[in-house]
């Protein structure tokens, strides 16, 4: 059986990654931790599911 992963990169993330890089080029030692959870739900089959308001912009209509 296989699983499906997906991880949300918001652009707050982007930012604190690069920074934390960059202070890891001048000798800092900032350990970078990838922290996850499983979540596991069951969806009704009648039920529409749209983008919630924050992640709305990442939505692309074409790729429907």
């Amino acid at each position: 059986m296989a699983g499906y992963h997906e991880v949300v990169y918001t652009d707050k993330t982007k930012e604190v990654v690069d920074q934390k890089l960059e202070e890891n080029k001048n000798g800092a030692n900032n350990i970078m931790w990838r922290i996850s959870s499983t979540l596991f739900g069951h969806l009704r089959y009648n039920v529409d599911l749209t983008p919630i308001e924050e992640m709305k912009h990442l939505h692309n209509q074409e790729n429907v």
